[in-house]
């Protein structure tokens, strides 16, 4: 389970999204520092979130990341304190969690309906394709963490620790050298004159 941040302290509403929608921008600026506030912000302008699941009392997001990875944003509220967490390794109040905060304020219509629409047409895309092209696809565009979850899950350890041996060994190893002393300094006897009182 990702830790959860404290994000706010909020008063009562209907539901989540409401409660959210009704924060200023200032105080969605203030739940992060000043350079995760501005890439969250970047990361909504982009259209990085993608809306998951809506509840009365959590909401729950996929946001694109780096180097082709998404991570999943859960908002919550427990008591009167709302609460964010995100499966990124960032140890704090994250860009994925500060976008989703402003997609939700900024476009608080965001549906389950929809998403569950585009992910049925996507689906149904899906299926019409031959097993050789969605091969493919998952050979051209899955994460590469995920390749390797996939090969190490289907591989022995005599084959996981074969490719370990393989990668270990397979770096030239470069020797250090050993540093040499430091040059003793040695001062022109006319340069002490200048130090001694005269």
């Amino acid at each position: 389970m990702e830790t959860e941040y404290y994000l706010a302290a909020v008063n009562g509403g209907n539901s989540l999204t409401e409660i959210i929608e009704k924060l200023a921008m200032d105080d969605i600026e203030a739940m992060a520092e000043n350079l995760i506030y501005g890439r969250g912000l970047d990361y909504y302008r982009n259209d990085y979130v993608e809306m998951i699941e809506s509840a009365d009392d959590e909401i729950v997001a996929m946001v694109e990341g780096s180097y082709q990875s998404s991570y999943r944003v859960q908002i919550t509220i427990d008591n009167k304190d709302l609460l964010g967490s995100c499966t990124c390794p960032y140890d704090d109040v994250c860009k994925h969690i500060i976008a989703t905060m402003i997609q939700v304020k900024m476009d608080p219509d965001i549906s389950d309906e929809e998403t569950n629409h585009d992910q049925e047409v996507f689906m149904r895309h899906l299926n019409t394709l031959s097993k050789e092209h969605l091969v493919s696809l998952v050979d051209r565009f899955a994460p590469r963490t995920y390749k390797i979850e996939v090969i190490m899950k289907n591989a022995s350890n005599s084959e996981i620790n074969a490719s370990l041996h393989v990668i270990l060994h397979s770096r030239p190893i470069i020797p250090m050298k050993s540093p040499r002393p430091p040059k003793p300094h040695k001062f022109p006897s006319a340069s002490w004159s200048l130090l001694l009182p005269e």
